[in-house]
C-alpha cells in the first residue's frame, strides 16, 4: 500500500520553501545593516557572522533546488529503469553530501552570532563570569563546527568516488551515517536550547521594571522558533535512523524530509538572529536601557568590591599621629574620602579601579 506523501515532501513545496526562506533571509540581513547604520551603531562580529550564515543558508537552498530540478528529491524513486534509478541514487548522495558539509558552518555561524550579540549587550566587563562563559561557549561552537565538518568530509574516508557510484558502494565504504546524523542533530538541538536560554537570567537580574524585563526576554525568546525547527529535524532524524519513518516510502521522500527541515532551520535561524536588532526599528525601542542597566549593575558590584577592600586594608587609622584606634564611624562619602587621604598609615594603599564604560555605540543613546 503506497504511503501518503506529505506536502513538504513534494517538489513544488520544497522549492517554494527554499526560495522564500532565502529571499526572506537576504531581506532581514539587509534591514539589520540598515538599522545599525540608522542608529549609528558600529558593525561588529555578530553582524558579519550572520552574513556568513546567510550565504551558506542560501547555498544550501540552491543545492536542494538543484536536486529537486533533477528529480532526486520530491519525486518517487524510479523503479522500472535500473539505470535511471542508479543515477538518481548517486545524485541523492552527492546533493546530500554537499548540504551536510555546509550545515555545520551555517548553524555554527548563527549560534555564534547570537553569542556575540549577547556579549555586545551584557558583557561590559571583560573580567566578568558572563563574558568568560560566553567566550567559552563560542570556542565550544567553533570546535563543534570543525569536528562535524571534517567528520562529514571524511565519512567515506578518502573514497570520494563512492558518492557517485550508487547505494551499495556508499553503504560498504562509509561509516554509519545514521549515527553521525543523530550526533550532529542532537548536539545541534541542545546547543540551540542553551543559546536561547542564556538571556533569561541575564535580563532578569537587571535594574529594569518587571514589564520591561519581560518585554526584553520576550524579544530574545523569538529565537525559540529555531529550537522548534531543530527539534522537528531531530525527530525526523530519529525516525530515519531507527527505520520507523514511513517504511514503505521511497528513499527520495525520506531524504527530502531531512533536508527540508535542515533548510528551514537555516532560514529561521538567520531570521531569529536578526529580530532583536530589527525590533528597534519597528517598535522604536533601543537596547540602551538594557546596556545602561547592565553597566549600572556592574558598577554597583564594582563599588561594593572596592568598599570591601577598603574596609579590610584601612580598618585602623592614626589619630593626631600618636594614637591608634579602630575605625567604626559612619561618615559621609566625601568626609570619609577626605579623612582617609589625610590620616592613612604611611604605606597604606588605596584602590582606584576604573569603572566599566558604556559601549561607544550606545553612548549617544544613554547620555
Amino acid at each position: 500500500m503506497p504511503v501518503e506523501v506529505k506536502s513538504y515532501q513534494t517538489a513544488g513545496h520544497t522549492i517554494a520553501t527554499c526560495i522564500a526562506l532565502a529571499v526572506l533571509d537576504i531581506i532581514v540581513v539587509a534591514l539589520r545593516f540598515w538599522t545599525q547604520r540608522k542608529m549609528r551603531v558600529a558593525l561588529k562580529v555578530d553582524d558579519w557572522l550572520v552574513v556568513i550564515a546567510t550565504i551558506f543558508g542560501v547555498a544550501v537552498s540552491c543545492t536542494l533546488i538543484y536536486g529537486v530540478s533533477q528529480k532526486a528529491f520530491g519525486y518517487p524513486l524510479e523503479k522500472e529503469n535500473l539505470e535511471v534509478q542508479r543515477n538518481q541514487g548517486a545524485l541523492i548522495n552527492k546533493v546530500q553530501y554537499a548540504v551536510l558539509l555546509m550545515l555545520p558552518i551555517a548553524y555554527g555561524c548563527t549560534k555564534a552570532s547570537f553569542l556575540f550579540f549577547y556579549m555586545r549587550i551584557f558583557s561590559v566587563n571583560h573580567r566578568s563570569k558572563t563574558h568568560t562563559f560566553l567566550v567559552a561557549f563560542v570556542v565550544l561552537i567553533f570546535l563543534w563546527v570543525v569536528s562535524f565538518f571534517f567528520a562529514t568530509l571524511f565519512q567515506c574516508r578518502l573514497n570520494f568516488w563512492t558518492y557517485g557510484s550508487g547505494d551499495q558502494n556508499f553503504l560498504s565504504q562509509c561509516v554509519d551515517t545514521g549515527s553521525l546524523a543523530m550526533a550532529f542533530t542532537g548536539s545541534d538541538f541542545l546547543q540551540d536550547l542553551v543559546v536561547i536560554s542564556i538571556p533569561i537570567p541575564l535580563v532578569w537580574r537587571l535594574h529594569l521594571s518587571v514589564p520591561k524585563r519581560l518585554s526584553v526576554i520576550g524579544i530574545f525568546l523569538l529565537g525559540v522558533v529555531t529550537v522548534g525547527a531543530s527539534l522537528a529535524r531531530l525527530i525526523m532524524t530519529i525516525e530515519l535512523a531507527h527505520g520507523t519513518f514511513e517504511e514503505n516510502s521511497d528513499r527520495t521522500y525520506r531524504v527530502t524530509t531531512y533536508l527540508y527541515w535542515a533548510v528551514v532551520e537555516c532560514g529561521v535561524g538567520v531570521l531569529a538572529a536578526c529580530l532583536p536588532t530589527l525590533q528597534s526599528h519597528f517598535h522604536g525601542m533601543t537596547w540602551s536601557d538594557v546596556v545602561s542597566s547592565t553597566v549600572s549593575l556592574v558598577r554597583i558590584r564594582s563599588s561594593n568590591s572596592r568598599l570591601d577592600k577598603y574596609a579590610k586594608s584601612n580598618s585602623t587609622i592614626h589619630v593626631n599621629h600618636s594614637t591608634e584606634a579602630p575605625y567604626h564611624g559612619k561618615e559621609s562619602g566625601s568626609a570619609r574620602s577626605s579623612s582617609s587621604r589625610q590620616h592613612l598609615r604611611p604605606g597604606a594603599k588605596t584602590s582606584e579601579e576604573p569603572m566599566p564604560d558604556l559601549p561607544r555605540e550606545y553612548m549617544s543613546e544613554v547620555v
